[in-house]
């Protein structure tokens, strides 16, 4: 009992000692650019939700309730940022333990993933936050983890308060890099219907350039990752940048094999346009459905095998049903 008293004392100390000192580090973000990374949190969460297929839904609901969209604007407005007892003790951790120095790939790594996931706007100086932050949420939840320890006196709740601090630091791997998995994934779904758009505008009798412009038609609002990006090629094309840079910068920003392939096929072939061009689209759109086929089918697969767990604690507490009122009955006979 005193032993996990005295650790609770020294590691809430420590705690202490480190967000007092910590307060002085000149590292420290500002409020603007924390404001500013909530704002591209909430960005790439509307994204993610869009991928996820729930941005058509998201979209009616707003326009059958604008109120309700008013008052969650007003919402995020009124949120807080992070309080600085979370993220003040791990930049001083992360400055004294030279993480930048020490483990250069891993922070790069993170980065890179950052940066795709929440497109060009991310800074590195945004992952340091983002790194910190898990860290210094880690640090409070192993503090309270050994106060209530001491109180119950159960020591398995410090370790458990140590699985949980650890996996709370490699969600912020794991979890961004999963995001970013169903954000390819979402735009391999959709880039089929948008090249079959594409061909029939070219097919038309519309140049490349236009119907790339055409082809986003009353998808401006659309918070789905192929469209906005997209989008931004467009809006970029509108205010005077080439046509070659602007298909090159939206091939960077998608990161997709077969988006290289159409940056491709468009360089290629913007300025002449028609029959080759779309034979190259076409042959381009059979494998994209393909693999769309594909996409489908493994989500089916995960659904059902999400399904197991559940449909296996209902069996068991339908044995469970059966089998006690005959166990009562006989300890009775």
């Amino acid at each position: 009992m005193k032993k996990m008293l005295y650790a609770a004392a020294l590691i809430t100390l420590l705690w202490f000692m480190l967000y007092v000192m910590g307060m002085r580090v000149s590292q420290l973000p500002s409020e603007q650019f924390i404001k500013e990374i909530m704002q591209l949190k909430l960005e790439a969460k509307e994204r993610q939700l869009a991928a996820a297929g729930k941005d058509s839904k998201a979209t009616h609901a707003a326009m059958d309730k604008p109120k309700k969209k008013a008052k969650a604007r007003r919402k995020y407005k009124q949120a807080k940022p992070p309080s600085k007892l979370i993220y003040a003790p791990a930049y001083l951790l992360y400055e004294k333990l030279r993480l930048e120095q020490r483990a250069p790939m891993l922070l790069h790594m993170l980065h890179s993933y950052l940066m795709q996931y929440h497109r060009y706007q991310w800074s590195f100086e945004a992952t340091v936050f983002m790194l910190n932050e898990a860290i210094g949420g880690a640090l409070l939840v192993l503090v309270a983890g050994c106060w209530v320890a001491y109180s119950l006196n159960e020591n398995a709740i410090a370790i458990i308060a140590v699985v949980i601090a650890v996996v709370m630091v490699l969600q912020l791997y794991q979890g961004t890099k999963n995001a970013l998995a169903q954000r390819k994934r979402a735009m391999l779904m959709e880039l089929p219907k948008l090249l079959t758009q594409l061909t029939l505008l070219v097919g038309a009798g519309d140049s490349v350039q236009q119907s790339f412009v055409k082809s986003m038609k009353n998808k401006q609002n659309s918070k789905h990752p192929l469209y906005v990006e997209w989008n931004q090629a467009v809006f970029e094309l509108s205010n005077g940048a080439s046509f070659g840079t602007v298909v090159e910068k939206l091939n960077r920003n998608c990161a997709l094999q077969q988006m290289s392939m159409l940056t491709t096929i468009l360089l290629l072939n913007y300025r002449k346009g028609g029959e080759h061009f779309i034979n190259s689209v076409q042959e381009l759109n059979m494998s994209l459905w393909e693999s769309r086929k594909t996409i489908a089918r493994l989500k089916g697969e995960e659904a059902s095998s999400k399904m197991i767990f559940p449909l296996v604690g209902i069996l068991f507490l339908l044995m469970v049903l059966v089998v006690a009122p005959a166990i009562f009955m006989m300890q009775f006979m």
